[in-house]
């Protein structure tokens, strides 16, 4: 018995390789990229060019990792000036009060708060859904 062009399975055999392949492809890219992630802070304007920011030990480590903060979306380079460790207890979890001098706006006066990102480790997309997932 002779197939007939409608019956042959040759089309959906590529159609479903081809999804097969790319959903591969997919998954590898899912766990292989990484992207920096980033924490926000927020910080206290001392006075000009300086701040203050109550922070945790595990977050002032992330600090003294990287030799630059963004303000405004402006990467800028700052200067520890004085580290107050544990000058707070919360839960057991101990708070240290960091000063940090750089060149911000003149819009921001005395007690204005700012917001500071920092950049944190990298990690792969799957591990940045897992975090969203769970809350944290």
């Amino acid at each position: 018995m002779k197939k007939r062009n409608y019956e042959n399975n040759s089309l959906i055999l590529y159609i479903s390789l081809f999804i097969i392949i790319s959903e591969l492809l997919f998954i590898i890219l899912l766990t292989s990229h990484k992207e920096y992630m980033y924490k926000k802070e927020y910080g206290l304007v001392v006075k000009q060019n300086l701040i203050t920011i109550i922070m945790s030990n595990k977050e002032r480590q992330i600090l003294n990792k990287n030799n630059y903060i963004y303000v405004n979306s402006i990467k800028k380079k700052y200067k520890v000036i004085e580290i107050r460790k544990d000058s707070i207890t919360k839960n057991k979890e101990k708070y240290s009060e960091v000063i940090l001098k750089f060149k911000f706006d003149k819009k921001y006066k005395t007690n204005d708060i700012i917001e500071i990102v920092i950049k944190d480790d990298k990690k792969s997309i799957v591990e940045m859904f897992k975090l969203l997932w769970e809350g944290d």
